[in-house]
């Protein structure tokens, strides 16, 4: 059934009543327009810490061409803090850590950072200061949630650089006062910091709710440490700073440059930090520098440091719609990813918590605004608010896919359960291959197979006895490689071609492609993979084959050694098989292939069991170490008993349910509108208004 929103607006509010008296929908009445939910601002997980999703940080580096605004987020809305002109900062929380070096020598400094960085997953950071009048450069490293976590990070953070000086840093301060304005705050900081403590200004949020001022002296991991503070420091009154309630620290930091650039340190608890670019977008580094419109928050999230950019929902749809579609493909193909990447947002909620959706793949691509193209937000405005919805309201899981091999997946050969609207459907992906060169499996005189690019072979016009052509080189030196790809790692030489050398041309292939692919494992390779999987094997693996396939023919089900290789959801065996692209794949076996009788019925056999008789021969005599078998399609393939490898050749890109991406722009291609498009992909829906 085909409904739009343009016919429903045409049905006066009579003719609408009377059709719903007479019952003429029955229970297929189309949902109401309230049913479906409304989204103004979407917020985005950059840096998460979830049960689901981790993506961990500790530093950020944002920039903003115009500026920033900074405060912190309450119930009544965000209280102004600072202001800054530059165009860089960083941002991180006030946390445990450690201050491995302390030195007036920003090389030194430099040099104990580097060390630093080499150590996988946490943050290293230099803050520059006043001390006795001279400048200093202080070396940190990570940002943890517990001093017990900051004691273990210590340790790794001396052993690679060696620093004697190496101390806990934390969220432990002493209040040295609070002022009416920056400029006395910053007054103080520098007489407290002349006797060689470390001092800093501190934005508050006021009673009235402007920005109030504080020196806080020493940022400590225990009462030991802040007692030693103290005592250092007779002449200066100090009380128990308030890291209960919002605060920004403002230090200099000189990671990159002795001249530094500002570095706020934001509470740790329950404070939401608030960032704003003053309209320009933000970017930031630590995300291959991206730039994000809207603003950022930060918070502690599960323990950890956490980054959100929330926007408007439609300009979030801007970046998605970019970063998961070409903007080279048709209008109509690309409304039809803008409805379904909207639906998947709404219908997902507040996945994250203090997120609707993460900015990677797991949910959708969104990869900010550089990659933002016009006909993208063309094709989002002109399909503004638009759902996907079926007769029980917005459909759960508008999935979508690169391409889906010439037919989508069922929902059942994916998650081994059926859902209404995630049938398999014939689709248009050939276009995924278009323009892929043409390779040619071969034969050579040698007896070994392998493929060789087309570019460097050349018909000769002659056959062989089996009605096979033959090719010559047309250089010395060609690669016989052991798949249709010039991708050295997964597809070696295994010989090379002399100038002019003839080979018989076995099958003709196009390079593998997002479309068209192969794979290739040797049997330890092939046993290692199933072993990290969980499969136990009694003995070699003697065999490995597709046992069932659903009705796209994607494998549900593998057998290894005969026995049923267990996974939890049939897309699975993608990552039992080293991560393949889809299930939608056969399996070549080592000297293994089926024939079928004069009975017309299917039999496995081996190479070792074969027998053949030549034409001048009396008898059968048993098939040497190079047998190819020419199939019913006039295609040839070895199944030598000799030969190690499994070969793995699939279409598909991707878990093939929903639309698939090329699918969509075959069809726009074929003149089809976007909710033509939506309605082939996803049976029984329709589209309307949030």
């Amino acid at each position: 059934m085909k409904n739009s929103r343009i016919s429903w607006k045409v049905v006066t509010a009579a003719l609408l009543a009377l059709v719903l008296a007479a019952g003429l929908f029955g229970s297929a009445a189309l949902p109401l327009q309230a049913a479906v939910p409304k989204l103004d601002t979407i917020r985005v997980g950059l840096f998460i810490e979830h049960e689901s999703y981790r993506t961990p940080e500790q530093v950020v580096t944002l920039s903003s061409d115009k500026g920033f605004k900074l405060g912190v987020r309450t119930p009544a809305g965000v209280v102004n803090l600072a202001a800054e002109g530059g165009a860089t900062l960083k941002a991180s929380l006030d946390s445990y850590g450690v201050r491995v070096l302390e030195t007036a020598n920003w090389s030194e400094a430099k040099a104990a950072y580097d060390k630093l960085q080499s150590l996988p997953s946490d943050r290293a950071y230099i803050i520059s200061r006043s001390k006795k009048g001279a400048a200093v450069y202080q070396v940190y490293y990570g940002s943890y949630a517990a001093k017990e976590t900051a004691n273990t990070a210590k340790a790794k953070a001396v052993k690679a650089t060696g620093s004697a000086q190496a101390v806990l840093s934390g969220p432990l301060h002493w209040s040295a006062g609070t002022y009416a304005t920056a400029a006395e705050a910053e007054k103080q900081a520098a007489a407290v910091s002349l006797a060689g403590a470390d001092a800093d200004v501190v934005l508050t949020p006021d009673a009235s709710g402007q920005a109030g001022y504080s020196v806080w002296v020493g940022g400590e991991a225990d009462e030991a440490g802040l007692a030693a503070v103290k005592a250092a420091l007779p002449g200066v009154a100090l009380q128990p700073a308030d890291t209960a309630s919002a605060y920004l620290i403002k230090r200099v930091d000189a990671t990159t440059a002795a001249a530094g650039v500002p570095h706020y340190f934001s509470g740790a608890g329950s404070q939401k930090t608030w960032l704003d670019g003053n309209g320009a977008g933000i970017k930031v580094a630590e995300k291959s520098n991206q730039v994000y419109r809207g603003s950022m928050e930060i918070s502690r999230y599960n323990g950890k440091f956490a980054l959100v950019n929330e926007l408007p929902f439609e300009e979030y749809l801007y970046s998605v719609v970019s970063s998961e579609m070409d903007g080279s493909f048709p209008l109509e193909a690309l409304k039809a990813q803008a409805v379904a990447a909207r639906t998947f947002a709404i219908k997902k909620g507040m996945k994250y918590g203090i997120a609707h959706l993460s900015d990677s793949t797991t949910d959708q691509a969104y990869r900010g605004m550089l990659r933002e193209a016009e006909i993208v937000r063309q094709a989002v405005d002109a399909t503004k608010g638009e759902v996907l919805v079926d007769k029980s309201g917005i459909i759960g899981d508008p999935l979508y896919s690169s391409n889906s091999g010439g037919q989508t997946a069922d929902a059942s050969e994916i998650w081994g359960n059926a859902v209404p609207y995630l049938k398999s459907v014939a689709s248009p992906d050939e276009g995924a291959a278009k323009g892929k060169p043409v390779w040619y499996r071969v034969a050579l005189l040698s007896g070994e197979t392998g493929y060789v690019s087309g570019t460097y072979l050349k018909k000769t016009g002659e056959k062989s006895a089996a009605g096979l052509e033959i090719a010559a080189s047309t250089q010395g030196g060609v690669n016989v490689r052991i798949l249709p790809s010039t991708d050295s790692a997964s597809s070696p030489a295994v010989a090379q071609l002399k100038d002019k050398e003839r080979v018989t041309l076995l099958e003709q292939v196009t390079e593998s492609n997002s479309y068209s692919w192969f794979r290739v494992y040797d049997r330890a390779q092939m046993e290692k993979l199933l072993a990290g999987a969980g499969v136990k094997l009694n003995g070699p693996l003697q065999s490995l084959e597709v046992s069932k396939r659903g009705p796209s023919g994607r494998a549900t089900e593998l057998k290894a050694n005969g026995e049923v290789v267990k996974v939890k959801y049939p897309n699975d065996l993608r990552n039992v098989l080293g991560g393949l692209p889809s299930t939608l794949f056969d399996i070549e076996e080592p000297g293994r292939y089926t024939i079928v009788g004069a009975d017309g019925k299917p039999a496995a056999q081996t190479a070792g069991s074969v027998q053949v008789i030549g034409g001048t021969q009396a008898k059968p005599q048993k098939a040497g170490a190079d047998l190819f078998v020419m199939g019913a399609d006039n295609q040839v393939r070895s199944v030598a008993s000799g030969t190690a490898s499994f070969v793995i050749r699939g279409t598909g890109n991707g878990h093939g349910l929903g639309m698939s991406q090329w699918g969509a722009r075959g069809l726009a291609e074929q003149g089809k509108t976007y909710t033509e498009i939506l309605q082939t992909y996803y049976t029984g829906v329709w589209t309307t208004k949030e």
